[in-house]
């Protein structure tokens, strides 16, 4: 059932419907403030966007002006006719996350803190930066939510933070993280990122938080996990026999908002889309694009080889390797996820299906 409502755009009033459960939030929407980190990258803008198009009063963190610029595009392509209503309600605040001034700066007068800011990377060389970035930055954000009152903080975890059973057939947020299984620097990161948001909520911080998996949408062909249409459109002759969960970044904005409804949880919840084999995937982005799907299957041991030739090469000419060890032992890993739980807290919610999101991700390229 839908509900209605009014704005007014340069004098004329346009009825706006929305779902029945966000007009009763039409009043509060309009008060408070949403702080989002990580407001320029594939799911921050999205997360953004989706807000603003429900009402929200949103303060975007950003650092770089020339993915803001992509934002300001991809926010013109996705709100045509309320447009100008969105940018009404949107404020910039240029700042970095391991900065304290400028995170206090940023948090200030927000109810709401919406952590989208991580660094996403698979490279041996980057592992204190992520420590950096991902943990000491998610600490400053929950300490000075705290410091500031803030009443929900929302973290953007990953599938990666969550223990892997082989006795199950489905990962679940139940999964119990195994200190002495071999997984990557940016699991590590992500997992001790939550470890500071659990540490939180017990000095009293209201929080929830959502674990993606390998998200999609319109956007940046060179941003983190969209890089795999690229490199198809490019031309790729193999595919490993691994498998994933992925999902539309639109669809993690739209439970972040049901989360801001609901209120702080102390939960986290698996948002993993649809599990699909990487040769079925490609198969169906190639399909999309019209062109050409790879055909050759990469064993173990040539993705083992070739990590090692591109390291070679890379330290040879002094640039990164385009294959690392932790990205090509990924690529043989077979792994299912359950949004289960997810979709029991929230019944309204339907995901989308991953075919309409690899179409409108190509519809929807901005580099």
């Amino acid at each position: 059932m839908n509900g209605s409502g009014y704005i007014k755009i340069r004098n004329k009033k346009l009825k706006l419907f929305l779902p029945e459960k966000t007009m009763r939030y039409q009043f509060s929407i309009f008060v408070f403030m949403i702080l989002v980190t990580g407001s320029t990258g594939l799911l921050g803008s999205h997360v953004v966007i989706h807000l603003l198009q429900q009402g929200y009063q949103v303060k975007a963190m950003y650092r770089s002006e020339r993915k803001k610029a992509y934002f300001l595009q991809l926010l013109a392509h996705s709100s045509i006719e309320l447009h100008e209503a969105c940018l009404s309600r949107l404020s910039w605040y240029k700042g970095d996350i391991l900065k304290l001034d400028e995170v206090e700066q940023a948090i200030e007068g927000c109810d709401t803190v919406v952590h989208c800011a991580a660094l996403v990377s698979f490279h041996k060389s980057d592992f204190g930066k992520l420590f950096k970035v991902n943990r000491i930055g998610t600490a400053n954000m929950v300490n000075f939510s705290l410091d500031k009152n803030v009443k929900h903080f929302i973290h953007v975890s990953s599938t990666a933070a969550v223990g892997k059973d082989a006795e199950k057939e489905f990962v679940g947020e139940s999964n119990k993280w195994n200190p002495d299984e071999k997984v990557s620097g940016y699991s590590l990161s992500k997992y001790s990122a939550e470890k500071e948001v659990w540490r939180a909520q017990e000095e009293g911080l209201g929080i929830s938080i959502v674990n993606p998996s390998i998200m999609f949408a319109p956007g940046d062909w060179n941003e983190s996990s969209m890089k795999i249409f690229r490199t198809l459109s490019e031309g790729l002759r193999f595919y490993t026999k691994g498998s994933n969960a992925f999902v539309d970044a639109r669809d993690v904005a739209k439970i972040i908002e049901l989360m801001i409804q609901k209120g702080p949880s102390g939960e986290r919840y698996l948002a993993t889309g649809t599990n699909i084999d990487f040769h079925s995937l490609f198969d169906m982005i190639c399909h999309q694009m019209h062109v050409k799907s790879p055909k050759h299957l990469a064993s173990p041991f040539l993705t083992e080889l070739a990590w090692r030739i591109s390291g070679f090469f890379s330290r040879l000419y002094g640039r990164r390797p385009t294959i690392t060890k932790e990205s090509a032992r990924s690529s043989q890993q077979s792994v299912k996820y359950s949004s289960e739980k997810l979709l029991q807290a929230f019944p309204e919610f339907k995901f989308k299906p991953l075919e309409i999101t690899i179409q409108e991700s190509i519809l929807g390229r901005m580099d």
